[in-house]
């Protein structure tokens, strides 16, 4: 839906009424989701703004796409291992362009590895997500299953639609509902004792980047964040997603820094044949966009532990390894897995 036939089908779409405002909600032409805005149809008007998950009033925005990871807490929210909760805010009417809309279930979960019972959240957080949008003139859809013997709406949805939409008009109205800070405090990552104090890549912001460094991409699975390259611990890694299979790891110290050392850690635990790199770089930045490279690494021996040592220090505050080869599918090693970074003064 990026290209001409989206272009195409939504000119086709207006052909009768060129006023028509388009939100296409669905995933085979518009994957339009939260925390995937940017692969949304940019000829309609709408966000198709498909919702995987309400928590108290706000949206998911990480993936629910594993249900071996999947699991409900003992507070009673749906969690995924190796993954921290993020949230959707509304903030303002567009985004990319579009008109800002979500599309959230009612009755039933769009992700069937989620038990609904685990997310069937209370009419009033419905309420309070409905006037989070209306607030910044964005939109909400209502999505309910059809009986399928009749093709209607089933009573108890419908009743339940009503009442959620009396609510919102009723009593709710001109009611304001703040931010809930509490909630997004959940999501704040709980940093634990470095396992090794002298490292100090440990638990620093990381992002996985496109390889010009100037984009953020998704990771290759929901359970492969950024975070992962560089939590201390051996038996999680870190790769990039979103179609690049050639992609970058940068990594902010957050000041900048003398180091003496980085120790780069590839590939997946007891597993040498998945996950290295045959060709990579290694580039430094004191502001995050003038960059220099100071290593371009050829590994014709397929190592998954390789160290750069600098007896008089170099200084940088980011630091970027970035992948070169293997760029694409059906390669040895696959994708560059970012087991874990060290870096040490």
């Amino acid at each position: 839906m990026q290209g001409s036939f989206g272009k195409m089908l939504c000119e086709a779409l207006r052909s009768g009424n060129h006023d028509t405002c388009l939100g296409i909600s669905c995933q085979t032409f518009a994957a339009g989701t939260y925390g995937q805005e940017r692969y949304s149809c940019p000829y309609t008007d709408y966000m198709p703004g498909e919702v995987h998950l309400v928590e108290d009033g706000y949206i998911r925005t990480d993936g629910m796409f594993d249900p071996n990871v999947l699991y409900k807490s003992d507070d009673g929210y749906v969690r995924t291992k190796n993954r921290y909760p993020k949230y959707f805010v509304p903030k303002e009417q567009f985004i990319l362009g579009q008109q800002l809309h979500a599309l959230v279930p009612t009755d039933s979960c769009f992700q069937p590895f989620i038990k609904f019972s685990w997310v069937n959240f209370e009419n009033n957080k419905y309420v309070e997500l409905a006037h989070s949008f209306t607030d910044v003139h964005g939109g909400i859809t209502s999505n309910c299953a059809i009986d399928k013997s009749n093709g209607h709406i089933p009573e108890e949805a419908f009743n339940r639609v009503k009442k959620i939409g009396d609510s919102y008009k009723g009593e709710n109205a001109k009611k304001k509902y703040p931010l809930d800070k509490s909630v997004l405090k959940r999501a704040e990552r709980k940093i634990p004792k470095n396992p090794n104090p002298k490292n100090i890549a440990y638990c620093k912001p990381s992002y996985l980047m496109n390889p010009n460094l100037d984009m953020e991409i998704n990771s290759s699975g929901f359970n492969y964040d950024a975070f992962l390259g560089n939590d201390g611990d051996f038996d999680t890694w870190s790769f990039g997603g979103d179609g690049f299979y050639a992609y970058a790891y940068k990594l902010d110290l957050e000041k900048v820094t003398t180091v003496k050392k980085i120790s780069l850690f590839f590939g997946k635990p007891n597993n040498k044949d998945v996950g290295f790199t045959d060709e990579f770089l290694v580039k430094i930045s004191n502001n995050g966009k003038d960059w220099k490279e100071v290593e371009h690494c050829l590994n014709p021996e397929r190592k998954t532990e390789i160290e750069f040592n600098y007896d008089k220090g170099i200084k940088f505050r980011y630091i970027a390894i970035i992948a070169v080869k293997p760029n694409g599918p059906n390669q040895p090693g696959g994708q560059m897995y970012i087991r874990e970074i060290e870096i040490y003064k």
